[in-house]
């Protein structure tokens, strides 16, 4: 009875190893190619195709093509390591391998361009953080210099043969800070006229200082090339002043308006909608 179950048993163990589907011989190179062939006859055209890219796609996706690509190994070490994955496996079994290796390349790319993402939005929130401390720090200093109040100013124009305009500031110090010097930003106006004939910027030191709650009469001088050009204002014309820098008895900055100014807000308005796009 036993050998009645075996026969039959070995007769289709023998059939199903007959019909079963070519595999890749990758003891070789030459057996490579001679199996790779052998299966291409098996296959119809469509199937042929796809099983042509996908060979074609799995060797080159190993890093042993990279490697060889890169010229840093020895070509026969190269090729046995790009056939050595592919040993055994039929025409079906390679094309679903580089679907697999597909899907990995994809999510691999998906995840670089995430993370690419995600580092240039870090890097426009950095941007935008710094400019919005830059600002407000601006806007801070610009409250407390609005303290060193000018009550009067007007510009003596140079004499004959001099460069030199002098510019007369009646100042009052209500910060509670003395001031060593003073820095301004100064425009020469006429009543009717939006444009200034002059604008620029001046400072003064102030010898002994200014102490809090102590008002002043102080002097600046101003290069008229510089500041006028070649304008020749009116008599009407006058002078308004804005304070853009204090100096403390210790000769360093108290604090300073011209850390943001009109172009860092038009950067600072452009990098948020970058930001806010992504």
């Amino acid at each position: 009875m036993t050998g009645i179950v075996v026969i039959p048993a070995l007769g289709l163990g023998l059939l199903l190893a007959g019909c079963s589907d070519p595999t890749i011989d990758a003891s070789s190179e030459e057996a490579f190619y001679q199996s790779s062939g052998k299966i291409l006859e098996s296959l119809d055209y469509d199937q042929r195709e796809d099983f042509t890219d996908a060979l074609i796609f799995v060797t080159t996706s190993s890093d042993d093509w990279q490697t060889f690509l890169s010229g840093y190994g020895r070509q026969g070490d190269c090729i046995d390591g790009m056939l050595r994955g592919l040993d055994g496996l039929t025409a079906a079994e390679v094309i679903a391998k580089s679907e697999e290796l597909r899907r990995l390349s994809e999510q691999r790319e998906r995840q670089r361009e995430q993370r690419a993402h995600d580092r240039l939005k870090e890097q426009l929130r950095d941007k935008v953080e710094n400019l919005e401390k830059r600002k407000a720090a601006t806007e801070s200093a610009k409250r407390h210099l609005e303290k060193f109040a000018i009550l009067e100013a007007s510009l003596i124009p140079a004499d004959p043969g001099e460069v030199m305009s002098t510019v007369k500031i009646n100042v009052e110090n209500a910060t509670p800070h003395p001031v060593s010097r003073a820095f301004f930003h100064g425009k020469l106006l006429s009543p009717g006229r939006s444009v200034p004939w002059g604008e620029g910027e001046f400072h003064s030191s102030i010898p002994g200082g200014i102490e809090p709650g102590e008002k002043m009469d102080i002097e600046a001088l101003v290069v008229d090339r510089e500041f006028l050009g070649d304008a020749e204002p009116p008599d009407d014309a006058f002078l308004e002043i804005e304070v853009v820098q204090l100096d403390g008895a210790d000769g360093e900055p108290l604090w300073a308006s011209w850390n943001f100014d009109d172009r860092d807000q038009e950067c600072l308005d452009r990098l948020r909608k970058e930001y806010d796009s992504l």
